[in-house]
């Protein structure tokens, strides 16, 4: 629905009530998203779906005036934003490592079935998945609560750091993203993968109050057309079942 992202909004983009709103999509598709190789904070190129995504959420966003875009340190992030503020002269990012994706250790840069090759990493693998409150990290990487920390620091961030009505941009992670809707529901850790997936190029909106966090729209891929991407990040799983 183009009007999706015109709610509350008066011709020139910006908002009509005092209260802010932020934009949090997930970035373009990636070759290492394509070939299940698990990225964490490593990084692979955009493939041509992709930039074609980041092109198409350029698209539905182009009537919105943002006070402020975030990105993560992590190229593909970066280049998606790239992609998105193309055409905007006024306006670029800044990088907000409270953003990033989950750090998985030296699981990164690893296929699935690299990962379990090991019965201790297999079992550990399928905790991920299955049993998140469960998941023990390997060394360097990060427990499903440090994400959920994050966003809860990137949260208060926004509050001290911006007006009540301020428009803001983040691209982001899926685990990341995932992890913000987890904290505003007040899930456990349990109910960490409940759906929705969050696909690339995906755009969820929220309304961020003093006190409170309203969703206005949950992972909307409506914009995408032929760009969207079905990634099947748990094959290994439905395999070994």
């Amino acid at each position: 629905d183009p009007h999706l992202y015109k709610k509350d909004m008066n011709n020139s983009g910006l908002r009509r009530n005092d209260i802010m709103k932020l934009y949090l999509v997930r970035h373009g598709e990636t070759l290492w998203n394509r070939e299940h190789i698990l990225q964490g904070q490593l990084d692979s190129p955009l493939t041509q779906k992709g930039i074609g995504g980041a092109e198409k959420i350029r698209e539905a966003l182009s009537g919105i005036e943002f006070t402020k875009v975030y990105t993560s340190h992590q190229i593909r992030s970066m280049v998606t934003a790239d992609i998105i503020l193309e055409g905007r002269k006024d306006i670029s990012y800044t990088v907000e490592p409270y953003i990033a994706e989950m750090s998985y250790g030296h699981w990164q840069g690893k296929t699935m079935e690299e990962i379990c090759e090991s019965p201790e990493s297999e079992a550990q693998y399928m905790n991920y998945f299955r049993h998140p409150e469960k998941f023990v990290p390997v060394e360097g990487g990060e427990r499903f609560e440090d994400v959920i920390k994050r966003a809860e620091l990137f949260i208060d961030r926004l509050r001290k750091e911006h007006e009540s009505d301020d428009v803001i941009l983040a691209v982001s992670h899926g685990v990341f993203i995932k992890a913000l809707f987890v904290m505003i529901r007040k899930l456990n850790i349990s109910e960490f993968w409940e759906k929705p997936f969050i696909t690339n190029c995906s755009i969820s909106i929220f309304d961020i109050k003093d006190d409170s966090i309203e969703i206005l729209s949950e992972v909307e891929t409506s914009h995408l057309g032929e760009h969207q991407v079905t990634t099947a990040e748990t094959d290994y799983i439905k395999k070994k079942e």
